[in-house]
């Protein structure tokens, strides 16, 4: 039994304090936008840093998730906010197939989630996308035609409401009728 704590307790350590994560690169070959935010060296770090409950953290009991270390949620969401920063001003440069293409995206029927820093910038991350699309103009939209039966869902966090590919194009970019 001994060896056995000590072996978990190794292996906690190996991993550091982050949870074990999905590794964003083995979606795709090429990482979109806000895969490429999480992937750098210095980021991995900030984000193991970021994830970690610390003995001055402040904690918090709520009524419907329980209890909850403030101060975590409140470093993972700043490091998030910043990184998505970076960028905002390549958005308005990027076509409207490329914004389609780095959503975050499940394959129909699936549907999963994210902790920590990956939350804040998946979920912050695809709210910004979606607004980019929604500000272009009809002519550049008219290049989505084809993903208007895709059934992908889009991250848009535990709470978020269920939306897939083929309706943002559909309802929310062309307006159509539901």
């Amino acid at each position: 039994m001994t060896r056995f704590l000590h072996l978990l307790a190794m292996l906690l350590l190996l991993n550091g304090c982050a949870s074990n994560k999905q590794q964003a690169s083995e979606e795709s070959e090429h990482p979109s936008i806000l895969d490429k935010l999480l992937l750098p060296s210095d980021v991995v770090a900030r984000v193991k840093a970021a994830e970690c409950d610390l003995p001055t953290d402040k904690w918090e009991t709520l009524s419907k998730i329980g209890r909850t270390n403030r101060s975590r949620c409140a470093s993972e969401g700043s490091l998030g906010i910043e990184l998505l920063e970076k960028i905002k001003p390549q958005l308005p440069g990027m076509s409207v197939r490329k914004l389609l293409d780095s959503l975050k995206t499940f394959p129909y029927p699936g549907y999963g989630s994210f902790d920590g820093v990956e939350y804040a910038v998946y979920q912050g991350g695809n709210e910004m996308i979606i607004e980019e699309l929604k500000r272009r103009p009809k002519s550049q939209l008219a290049a989505l035609t084809p993903f208007r039966e895709d059934r992908r869902a889009i991250w848009t966090g535990d709470s978020g409401p269920p939306l897939s590919v083929g309706e943002l194009v559909r309802y929310d970019l062309f307006k159509e009728p539901y």
